[in-house]
């Protein structure tokens, strides 16, 4: 009995040690490429494709070691919003409605 509840108490560690990692992310100001990993939820290799082609902000303080701040990869994470049909809609409409008269009689 006791060896079974040393098995699942075990498991249940090690279950929540990837959930342990992932909260002292958000803590932490620099990450590791492994950390940039879990934060963005991208694959390593594509992590080491995107910092070669400087697509992604990035740090090499000694030419090798990769570091990110945590906060470039939020605003990168972020970048390139898509507004919604409702937002487009709505600029359409002030668009047209700001227009100049004499815009509408060129044609």
């Amino acid at each position: 009995m006791e060896t079974e509840d040393k098995k699942n108490s075990l498991s249940n560690k090690l279950e929540l040690a990837p959930l342990n990692g992932f909260f002292d992310l958000n803590t932490k100001n620099v990450l590791t490429v492994d950390e940039a990993v879990l934060y963005t939820g991208l694959a390593k290799k594509t992590i080491y494709k995107m910092t070669s082609h400087k697509e992604i902000p990035h740090f090499k303080p000694s030419g090798r070691i990769v570091y990110f701040r945590r906060e470039d990869l939020e605003n990168w994470m972020l970048s390139n919003r898509i507004a919604t049909a409702e937002e487009l809609t709505g600029k359409a409409q002030v668009h047209c409605m700001t227009r100049p008269a004499s815009a509408s009689k060129k044609r």
